[in-house]
């Protein structure tokens, strides 16, 4: 398993072998997420569309009309 984007395709890394290396750490993450139980990769999926909302500021606890997630209902 590759180390991370930072790690591996950090600044030093000229552009197109920076991302050869950060095509290779997504295949490799994909090919280790699909090997887990089906219920670890949901909660994955759902901890993956969690922090994209919070850190996107797309999802305001407070006013929130679609579902909850599960943690917090």
């Amino acid at each position: 398993m590759l180390a991370g984007p930072q790690l591996v395709a950090g600044p030093a890394a000229p552009g197109g072998e920076r991302a050869r290396l950060l095509s290779l750490y997504v295949q490799d993450y994909l090919e280790c997420v699909e090997s887990l139980p089906l219920d670890i990769q949901r909660n994955v999926s759902l901890l993956r569309e969690v922090d994209t909302r919070c850190q996107g500021g797309l999802w305001d606890p407070a006013s929130a009309a679609g579902p909850r997630p599960p943690f917090l209902a």
